[in-house]
């Protein structure tokens, strides 16, 4: 067996004990507190709650990472080499309009139920983003590279920053939400996330615009 072969084959077993240990072992954290004040949160998913009001500025800059990388991704020259689409073959031209409104009402679903159980936008918007690649595949070209789909990436990260913004003019802190308006705005910052998340992981995974 060679030294590679052998350094993963520890990888793995050092990788499973870990996961062994620190599953069985209790670990002290935050999750006494976070429980103590979700009903203040808006919402009934502790996950949603620390990401979208008690963290709610760490989610941000994770959006934040993601518009910066497709910046970045756009900012590169295209290939200049012609590329000819191949044509879809008759399995997915077949299931993809099949396949279109099942994931739409499964992103639907995960940002909705992101409030109450697992879910939320990250999750309903890799299926949009999924969804934007098969149709890639099958054509015609979704649209995305345009000038719309850009700013739809953008909108995700610019409307989290409206809403904090906005928050902190009323007289609370930034992405403090009012007592009335929590699950509100939050379940419209998600929304508009989900979007935003799904349009810019289709970019990315498609190298963000045509080829030359």
């Amino acid at each position: 067996m060679g030294a590679r072969a052998v350094l993963a084959v520890l990888a793995i077993a050092l990788t499973g004990w870990l996961a062994v240990h620190l599953t069985s072992t209790p670990v002290a954290g935050l999750g006494q507190q976070v429980d103590a004040h979700l009903h203040a949160s808006g919402v009934a998913s502790p996950i949603t709650a620390v990401l979208l009001n008690f963290r709610a500025l760490d989610t941000l800059y994770e959006v934040s990472v993601l518009a910066v990388a497709l910046i970045a991704t756009l900012s590169l020259e295209p290939t200049r080499q012609p590329r000819v689409p191949p044509s879809p073959g008759p399995l997915l031209v077949w299931l993809v309009p099949r396949l279109t409104p099942v994931m739409l009402l499964l992103a639907g679903y995960l940002w909705w139920a992101g409030s109450t159980r697992p879910g939320g936008a990250f999750q309903a918007g890799a299926t949009i983003a999924g969804l934007l690649l098969l149709l890639a595949l099958k054509g015609p070209d979704p649209g995305l590279q345009g000038r719309g789909g850009h700013a739809l990436a953008m909108a995700g990260p610019l409307w989290f920053l409206l809403v904090g913004s906005a928050t902190a003019l009323a007289g609370s802190a930034f992405l403090q939400y009012p007592d009335a308006w929590v699950k509100t705005l939050i379940l419209t910052v998600e929304g508009v996330l989900t979007a935003a998340i799904g349009v810019t992981l289709a970019l990315l995974a498609g190298g963000g615009r045509r080829q030359a």
